[in-house]
Parts: structure tokens; C-alpha cells; sequence
């Protein structure tokens, strides 16, 4: 066996071999030395001054030494005598050495040949040929397409020459030979090959690659040679350290796994889209009613249980029987049994269905639609109801009863035609038999009001429509934003022509109503009648008109009503007063200078405060309304 310690032979004493013939030629200067760590195949061929063999770490091949007299060496593999290596021949500076001055094998004449005992391979270079002239050259070592590592050797005209032969070469005087011997060595990698082969991976799993790394036996290498993972578009799939890949979108990529020599094997792997393996059409033995539905739904898996989502088509063995949307809604149609069926891809899962005679279905939820409908006194327009179960199924051809809640603003038909009647906000009710109900709310504009007080309120404020509500207003001499947390809202202090912009006339405006025609709907002149004065003055007046009345919650069986009125049998409270109420959308700020009625209500001035004086210096009160009913 060889020493075990590391030895380089000093180039400067070189091999001994007698001259031929002497001369003062000097070869050029050689190029850099190889750098150390870099790998044997991407080193710039043209590279001299090295000798590179296992003993280079991490840049030499493995198992793969010269031996004296070219360099000692530490082995500690197996030798194997049974490889085909060559030895190239080339001028340096080199080109890959694809065309050798001479090239050795084991039949060539000389021939590689093995020395067992040795445990070597060896081979006598001649300098005799012609081409053969003074300079640089470098002997490769290759197996098949590999080449394994290389010596630098200097042709140099005496034996004088060779004691200036510099580090990195070994020297050889023209005309002589010189000893090429080397060491193979079992494990010496060869290939790494990839399994399985072009695999087809589903974007929704992995798949577990398998590198084998092969010697030039084709056997592999015991034990293991690790190899590095890389996927060339990882955007398209990933690996891991250990081989396992997976599909990230659809698309090929190459995958390689490197060997520590830098031979790599590579592998071309596709993600394509799972394939459908089944289709579970849901529930299994379903029924419905004629004219009734009832919902089946379908779930596509691939072959390992995974669920894909997938678009299916919907269909009835016996349309006559069952129908199905493409959504699985599933009609009754006729008593029977079908088949639904759900296909996607070529693939196809079926349910089947029975439809049993017409059943009643308890209603669970009533729409109306639509939700909100605007008409003039005398306009039309149809509502339509849908009736559902407590499954959101469609339930066909169920009544409902159409009512109004006020049939001087709508009045409804049976069939669900609303008819507008009068001005004002309207509910127009649906409700099954089985109790739930829905509602749409109308809206009937355009109608004349022939009398209004001068204070207008939003309608909002009595939206419900529940006797007795209460809102509160202010009166100011200039209108702001309201005081947080003191009143629910504001007013509109008008004049409604074509009554003059006095204190009296706005005063009695607000007492006695003079006829004057307003176009619910329309846009009516604001003309600024808030003067505090002439509104507390107006006030005084109607309060003395019935002082006593107060309102009673529990008054008309707990609808509420005025109480200890002064009014004559039969007649209203002075202080009952009709008002104009506009949409606060239609209004949102203040200043305007126009406005929009859209109803009017009837209100009962419950409570009023004098003017005070706020921090600005400007006056304002507050009154108290309640409401009483809607007026035309």
C-alpha cells in the first residue's frame, strides 16, 4: 500500500532522463495555477502550471491519483483494475484537448497497462515524435466522457533544463520518456441517474424523486453518494433536500440531482391538472313533491380521495318526471322516480330521485319584490311574492293575502296590483297562510295638499306612523346644526305664498292655515318665516285656544289621543295642526332654497319652550309634536 501521508514532489527536481540534445529555447511563462475548489468541469481548459488529481480537494475527482514519479499520494479506497481509462496528449494553452497530439488506451501501441501489484495504471510518454517539440503539454486522464484530473508536463532540450523546470510541472527532456502512472480507485462516479422517469405530477400532491449514483461498471455506488436537489423553475414545481417535488402550477420544469463531482441527473417533470376519477352526486335516495324542488349537489375526487373543484353539467334521465337547473335546483313534475346525473371531464355520478305526489310544505320565508315602488295619485304596478321553505327551496303556486295599511295612500288587489289612491308612505303586506309575512313600501306622489301650516318636518320622524310618537323641533332667528342630545331634529319655517313677507301674515299662516295649494312632490320656494317673535306669538295663540288638552297614551282602547279637550263634540283640538313632511335625502343641508313635500301628517302641539338666548346670542326654542295620523 502507498504512505499515508500527504507528499508533493518538489517539480524543481524533476524526472531524471538524459537529454538528446541541448539548446538555450525557452518556453513561454505558464498560465496561473488552477484555483483550489473548483470543480475539475467547468475549469478554463486552458489553465497550466497544475498537477490536479483526489488530492485536491474539493477540485480533483475522487478516487482518482498520480503516483511517483509524478506525485505521491494518499489512497484509502480499493483499487479497481478493471476500468478503461485513456490518457490525452495535448498542447498547452489547450482547448478542451479535443484533438490530442496523442491519445493512450489499453490497446494502443504503447498501451495503458495495469500493474497489480502496484495497484496502478501506467503509461510510457515518448517526446521522439516530430510534433512533439519543446514547451508546455498536459496529459488528461479520461473515462469515457469524463475526465478525471490532469499533470502539466514541460519538454525542456537538456538536462540543464530540467533543474528550471518550475512548480506545477513535471519535466522531460526532448527525445526522452516519461512515466505516466495513476490510481483508480472503486466508488469513481460516472452517473446519476433520476427515477421515475418524465413523471406527471398533480398540482395538488407531491411526488418523491430517487437519485442512484452509478460507477463505470454501471453498478451502483455503495455506500450512498449524496447528491443536491434543484428544480430549474421552482415557480412551476419545488424539491426538496431529499428529492420530493412539488407541483406548484401547471407547467414542466427539469429537476436535477447533482453528485459531489458535479455530474448531475435530470429529470423532466410536468404538473398537469388532477384527473377526475369519480363524481359523488348528494343526497343518495333524495325526494321532492310535485311542484316542490329540492337541491342535489355533486363533489368530483381524484383517484386519492382528494376533492377537485370542478364545473359539472346537470341532467334528468326523464325531464318528464324531474327537471334540474345547472345549479342542482331539482323540480317535481309528475310522480315517478328519475335519475340526475352530474358529468364533468367525461365522468359521470348519478342520485336518484322520487317525486311523491303534491305535499304541503309549511312556508318559511315570503319575499316581496319589489321592495319599494313610486307612483302618482292613480298609478298601477304589480307586486309579486316568492314563498320559500326552511331549506330555501321555491315553493310554486302558494297564496298569500295582500293587505294595506292605509287605503286613502294604496289600496292592493288580490293578485298583488297596487293602485295609488292619495299622497303619502304606504306598507303593502304579504302573508302566507302559515304566518311569515314581507312587505314593500310605496311611495304615491304628485297629489294637491290644499293646506298646510308653514312648518315643515321630516318624514322620517313619523316613518311608522304610530299614533302619539313624539318628535322635537326648534325654532331659531338664524338655522344651524342641532345641539346634540336636545332635539331629534330640526324644521323648516316657511311662508307659503302668495301671502306677503310679514310678521302678521306669517303669524296667521301658522294659526288659522289660509288655503294654499301644495304639489306633494314638487319643488316649493323656501320663504324664511322663523322669526321667534311671530312663532311664540302664533304658539300663545293656539294653546289659548284649547290650554287644558294634554295627550293620553292610553286613550282610543292604547292607540292614544287628545284628552280634556275644550273642543266643541265632534271636532278636533285647536292645536291639532296639519304640517308638510319632506324626505331627508331630498334635503340634506340647510339654506336651501327649495324643498320637497312628499306627504302630510296631522301632529298635536304637545309643549312649546320661549325663545332663549344661546351662547352666540342668537334666540331658539323647542316644541314638542306628537303625532296623529297622515293626512292628505
Amino acid at each position: 500500500m502507498f504512505a499515508s501521508a500527504r507528499l508533493r514532489l518538489t517539480l524543481a527536481a524533476p524526472v531524471v532522463l538524459v537529454a538528446t540534445a541541448c539548446s538555450d529555447t525557452r518556453p513561454t511563462a505558464p498560465e496561473q495555477p488552477l484555483p483550489r475548489g473548483a470543480n475539475i468541469g467547468a475549469l478554463p481548459t486552458a489553465a497550466g502550471a497544475q498537477i490536479l488529481d483526489a488530492d485536491d480537494v474539493g477540485v480533483g475527482a475522487e478516487h482518482f491519483h498520480w503516483l511517483p514519479p509524478i506525485e505521491a499520494a494518499t489512497v484509502s479506497g480499493a483499487f479497481d483494475g478493471a476500468l478503461n481509462p485513456s490518457i490525452r496528449i495535448c498542447r498547452l494553452p489547450n482547448t478542451g484537448c479535443t484533438t490530442p497530439l496523442v491519445q493512450f488506451t489499453r490497446t494502443s501501441s504503447p498501451a495503458i497497462v495495469v500493474n497489480a501489484t502496484a495497484q496502478s495504471y501506467s503509461v510510457s510518454w515518448s517526446t521522439k515524435p516530430s510534433n512533439i517539440t519543446l514547451g508546455d503539454y498536459r496529459a488528461e486522464v479520461w473515462i469515457a466522457t469524463r475526465r478525471l484530473g490532469f499533470a502539466d508536463v514541460r519538454v525542456v532540450a537538456s538536462a540543464k533544463d530540467l533543474k528550471n523546470v518550475p512548480s506545477g510541472f513535471a519535466g522531460v527532456q526532448t527525445g526522452k520518456a516519461i512515466d505516466l502512472p495513476f490510481r483508480l480507485e472503486q466508488g469513481i462516479i460516472a452517473s446519476v441517474s433520476v427515477t421515475p422517469v418524465n413523471p406527471g405530477i398533480d398540482s395538488a400532491y407531491t411526488q418523491q424523486l430517487t437519485a442512484t449514483v452509478r460507477d463505470f461498471r454501471g453498478d451502483p455506488i455503495s455506500p450512498e453518494v449524496p447528491v443536491t436537489w434543484a428544480s430549474v423553475s421552482p415557480a412551476i414545481a419545488t424539491v426538496t433536500s431529499t428529492g420530493l417535488v412539488k407541483g406548484i402550477t401547471l407547467g414542466k420544469t427539469i429537476i436535477t440531482a447533482t453528485a459531489a463531482a458535479g455530474i448531475a441527473g435530470i429529470d423532466t417533470v410536468e404538473v398537469v391538472r388532477p384527473a377526475i376519477a369519480q363524481i359523488v352526486v348528494n343526497p343518495s335516495g333524495a325526494e321532492v313533491a310535485v311542484g316542490d324542488t329540492t337541491r342535489v349537489w355533486a363533489t368530483a375526487f381524484d383517484s386519492r380521495g382528494g376533492i377537485l373543484p370542478r364545473q359539472v353539467t346537470y341532467s334528468s334521465s326523464n325531464t318528464a318526471v324531474a327537471t334540474v337547473s345547472q345549479t342542482g335546483l331539482v323540480t317535481g313534475v309528475a310522480v315517478g322516480a328519475v335519475t340526475i346525473s352530474a358529468t364533468a371531464e367525461g365522468i359521470t355520478g348519478s342520485t336518484d330521485v322520487a317525486v311523491t305526489p303534491p305535499s304541503v310544505v309549511p312556508v318559511a320565508r315570503v319575499d316581496v319584490s319589489p321592495p319599494f315602488v313610486q307612483l302618482q295619485v292613480g298609478g298601477t304596478t304589480p307586486l309579486t311574492v316568492t314563498t320559500y321553505d326552511a331549506n330555501n327551496n321555491i315553493l310554486v303556486e302558494r297564496p298569500v293575502t295582500w293587505t294595506t295599511s292605509d287605503e286613502a295612500v294604496a289600496t292592493v288587489a288580490p293578485n298583488g296590483v297596487v293602485t295609488a289612491t292619495g299622497p303619502g308612505y304606504q306598507r303593502i303586506i304579504a302573508t302566507s297562510a302559515e304566518g311569515p309575512i314581507d312587505s314593500a313600501f310605496v311611495e304615491v306622489t304628485g297629489a294637491t295638499v290644499p293646506c298646510v301650516r308653514p312648518l315643515a318636518l321630516p318624514a322620517l320622524w313619523f316613518m311608522a306612523g304610530i299614533p302619539g310618537s313624539m318628535a322635537f323641533a326648534k325654532y331659531a332667528a338664524v338655522f344651524g346644526e342641532v345641539p346634540p342630545a336636545t332635539n331629534s331634529g330640526v324644521y323648516y319655517p316657511i311662508r307659503l305664498d302668495p301671502f306677503a313677507p310679514s310678521s302678521a301674515d306669517y303669524r296667521d299662516n301658522l294659526m288659522n292655515c289660509p288655503a294654499v295649494g301644495l304639489t306633494l312632490g314638487a319643488a316649493t320656494q323656501i320663504q324664511t318665516g322663523n322669526q321667534v317673535g311671530t312663532t311664540v306669538e302664533a304658539l300663545d295663540t293656539l294653546f289659548a285656544r284649547d290650554p287644558n288638552a294634554t295627550w293620553d297614551p292610553a286613550a282610543n282602547g292604547g292607540q292614544g289621543g287628545v284628552v280634556n279637550s275644550t273642543a266643541p263634540a265632534g271636532t278636533e283640538s285647536g292645536r291639532v295642526i296639519q304640517v308638510a313632511l319632506f324626505e331627508t335625502s331630498d334635503n340634506p343641508g340647510f339654506g336651501l332654497s327649495s324643498i320637497r313635500f312628499r306627504r302630510s301628517a296631522y301632529v298635536f302641539i304637545d309643549s312649546y319652550v320661549r325663545a332663549t338666548v344661546d351662547e352666540s346670542g342668537a334666540k331658539a326654542g323647542d316644541i314638542v309634536f306628537r303625532f296623529v295620523r297622515f293626512g292628505q
